[in-house]
Formats: C-alpha cells, sequence, structure tokens
C-alpha cells in the first residue's frame, strides 16, 4: 500500500501572525485543499504539531490520519522523521509539503509511479515537490535533523525527476506578500 505524507507542522512565522495553512484558496483553508488532493490518491497522514492545533479542524471530517509531532519547533527535518516513525507499514509514502497549493492529485499519483525515489520538478528542471520515497528507504529517516528535509537522503541515491507543469513543484506560499502576489496572479 502506497501513502501520503502531508507536513503540515510548521509554525507559519513569516506569516506576521497568521496561519499560512488556514489561508482561503478555492474558498477553503489551503490544508484542507492539499488534504483533498491527497485523499484522492492514497490514505493520507498530516503531520501536525499537536492534536489541538487549530489546523486540525480543518481536517476533521475528512478520511486523513493526524500524527501529532511534539518537536515540531525544531525544523522540518526533525516533523518528517518523526512523522515517517509513525506510519504504518507501507510499499512507500510520497511526502507533500502543505504549503504548495498547486500540486494535483495527478501530480501526486505521477510521482508515486515514478519511484524507488522520484522527485517533482518544474518544466524547466528545476527540483522541487512531491518526492516519494519506497519503503526500503525508511530507515535513513531516523537520522534526519534540522531544517533540511530530506536532502540528506536524496544526495546519497538516484533520484528520478518528474516534470510538472509550470512552477507547481516550487511554488509556496510562506509570506503575506506572496500569498498577495498568488491571489492577483491567479486569482484565488
Amino acid at each position: 500500500m502506497n501513502l501520503i505524507l502531508i507536513l503540515a507542522a510548521g509554525l507559519s512565522r513569516r506569516m506576521k501572525g497568521r496561519d499560512k495553512l488556514l489561508e482561503p484558496i478555492y474558498n477553503i483553508p489551503m490544508l484542507r485543499h492539499v488534504a483533498l488532493e491527497a485523499t484522492q490518491v492514497a490514505p493520507t497522514f498530516v503531520a501536525l504539531p499537536d492534536l489541538q492545533h487549530p489546523r486540525v479542524n480543518v481536517l476533521s471530517d475528512l478520511d486523513v490520519t493526524v500524527l501529532p509531532i511534539a518537536n515540531a519547533a525544531q525544523g522540518q527535518s526533525v516533523s518528517l522523521r518523526d512523522a515517517v516513525v509513525q506510519l504504518p507499514e507501507c510499499a512507500g509514502f510520497l511526502v507533500v509539503l502543505a504549503d504548495m497549493p498547486d500540486l494535483t492529485a495527478a501530480d501526486m499519483a505521477s510521482v508515486i509511479a515514478a519511484g524507488p525515489i522520484a522527485r517533482g520538478m518544474t518544466q524547466d528542471g528545476k527540483p522541487g515537490h512531491p518526492v516519494w520515497f519506497d519503503a526500503k528507504y525508511r530507515s535513513e529517516f531516523q537520522t534526519l535533523t534540522g531544517d533540511s528535509g530530506a536532502k540528506a537522503i536524496l544526495k546519497n541515491h538516484n533520484v528520478t525527476m518528474v516534470p510538472l507543469n509550470g512552477n507547481r513543484a516550487r511554488r509556496d506560499i510562506d509570506t503575506p506578500e506572496e500569498w498577495k502576489k498568488y491571489r492577483s496572479e491567479t486569482g484565488r
């Protein structure tokens, strides 16, 4: 069985008091939008800071499993490490960042199909997300630290690059200014 892991445990520090994952896109919070896309592809797990976090409310009626990440403030690599250890046995898992609003279910499925390690990239060849890992690489997540995600794992293996339309493999929204620009460009 394949799984999807959405990383949504970040602190949204650059949003000046707002939570980027609760900002509306397509008239729903961005986290919910990303989760809805993911659930069309595979059983979905969402890493959140804790089970009482406000983000849980936008997922409560979806078929997702929330994974609490007590050490989320220590960085993305720690969140990833602590989430992967909580996943059930699987054939592999797709890591999706929750702040990437343009990713579609079809994008996620195409990266999964390209494994054993596969990574979305822009049309012009820049590496991005999501990233698929066959389960045989799962133990390598146990040593992750800091805020660089799975870069330490990716640099040690051959990675199949999967082109996704436009810039959707790299477009994330982290600041109020990026939200304003995104909304003006897309009308969302």
